[in-house]
């Protein structure tokens, strides 16, 4: 998983920060940029890849709902029929029932797609967030390292809690996939669909 490398940077940063004395190499600088740089790298790497997961399951939207949901539904309008003892003749009368039901059709796949554009936007907000923290402390080390100065109390504390927000509330898309994978399958109704995928996202980002 792309984001798995943040730990590593995190761990260098607080290797870089406790080692940072009065007088500093100029590579210190140099190494503290290249970490940066490639945080940037592996923060794209995650848009793209978050970007990847929910266009694939964007897609599926279209065949679940011709191959699951609108059969159902017309099975379920041929039961009504004959449970009600109307006599019906869906082949004739289908031109007449189809208008019907299409924006039935149409507003359940936007609800579906909705679902999936609002949880997208909420992992990509989050994961912005993470990495403003995570470029902030770059930002912080590096001047800190330019100037050469020892880290005081108050600057290591300022530095040690943007560590800990990067750290500590990190996005894990370990399990992105995996957890979204199949959630046209969940539960019976589109409601507990959705309600399946909100979970999902937030046991990823932790918002509630």
């Amino acid at each position: 998983m792309p984001n798995v490398f943040f730990k590593t940077i995190i761990t260098v940063l607080f290797i870089v920060c406790l080692n940072s004395c009065a007088k500093l190499p100029v590579q210190s600088v140099q190494l503290m940029q290249q970490i940066k740089d490639e945080g940037q790298r592996m923060h794209k790497l995650n848009m793209a890849y978050v970007n990847m997961v929910f266009e694939k399951n964007n897609a599926e939207i279209d065949s679940f709902m011709n191959k699951e949901y609108i059969p159902s539904m017309i099975s379920s309008m041929k039961k009504s029929f004959d449970e009600n003892d109307t006599k019906i003749d869906m082949n004739k009368q289908w031109p007449q029932i189809f208008p019907k039901i299409v924006p039935v059709v149409n507003g359940v796949r936007d609800s579906l797609r909705m679902a999936l554009a609002e949880n997208r936007a909420k992992i990509i907000s989050k994961l912005n967030e993470d990495y403003e923290f995570y470029r902030q402390a770059c930002d912080a080390e590096i001047g800190l390292l330019s100037s050469a100065t020892k880290l005081n109390n108050t600057t290591r504390q300022i530095f040690n809690t943007l560590l800990t927000k990067v750290s500590g509330n990190k996005t894990d898309l370990t399990s992105l996939e995996k957890k979204l994978d199949g959630f046209l399958q969940q539960g019976e109704s589109i409601s507990q669909k959705i309600l399946f995928l909100n979970q999902a996202v937030q046991s990823i980002t932790g918002n509630q």
